[in-house]
């Protein structure tokens, strides 16, 4: 129903990502919302149309990477913390834009996860404070506009993408200056952080498209 943007197998697990309809487009988002399980449609009454399309294609796109494993007739609701409640047999994480939306699956149940999708050009320089930390901004200060403006969207996503790995092992809101992210041309990240827990790997990746950037995150043994 959906178009396929990114069907990817990467060092973190599977990631397929799809294009969401326009919000204006009734008969799309209802047709998005109708592939919801029975247990899912529950939150979608309170949301906004663009809310729906946001929540409904991010199942909709982790269902197509559980159906896979033949995982796919379990509701994927949410806990507390705002993360989907997926089969124990996997881990896995979702993101969304207004455009489109993307899951990551994966069987190695030794790490949490997480994935996340930004927009090109992303966070405004006069975003960049509360982005970066002081070390970090004296980083990126330097570089011409369209590398700086590429690295904001690089250091955003990816620390997006460790909070959603990191937040199964401190269960609290990190602020974005407590994780410092150098993204390397080699397609990962070098990272820095007093919050992770003693003994954990933290590794990110990362891939650049036309109008947006695709970070993932493992952080385990």
């Amino acid at each position: 129903m959906l178009k396929v943007l990114f069907d990817l197998t990467g060092k973190h697990g599977h990631v397929l990502g799809f294009a969401l309809p326009p919000p204006d487009d009734a008969s799309a988002v209802e047709s998005l919302v109708a592939a919801l399980h029975d247990d899912e449609r529950g939150p979608v009454r309170r949301f906004a149309v663009r809310r729906k399309l946001t929540y409904a294609g991010g199942r909709y796109a982790m269902r197509a990477l559980l159906r896979r494993l033949a995982l796919a007739d379990a509701p994927i609701l949410t806990d507390e913390r705002g993360a989907p409640i997926l089969p124990a047999t996997v881990r896995g994480s979702i993101s969304h834009k207004d455009e489109l939306a993307c899951a990551l699956i994966t069987t190695d149940t030794t790490a949490y996860f997480g994935v996340d999708v930004e927009g090109l050009p992303g966070p405004s320089d006069e975003l960049a404070s509360h982005i970066l930390s002081a070390r970090e901004l004296a980083q990126v200060q330097g570089m011409g506009d369209a590398q700086r403006a590429l690295e904001l969207s690089l250091r955003f996503s990816a620390k997006e993408s460790i909070y959603k790995a990191l937040d199964p092992y401190v269960r609290r809101y990190v602020a974005h200056g407590e994780v410092e992210v150098t993204p390397r041309a080699d397609g990962g990240a070098d990272i820095w952080s007093e919050v992770f827990p003693p003994g954990l790997h933290v590794d990110v990746t990362w891939r650049k498209y036309d109008d947006f950037v695709l970070t993932t995150c493992r952080i385990g043994k």
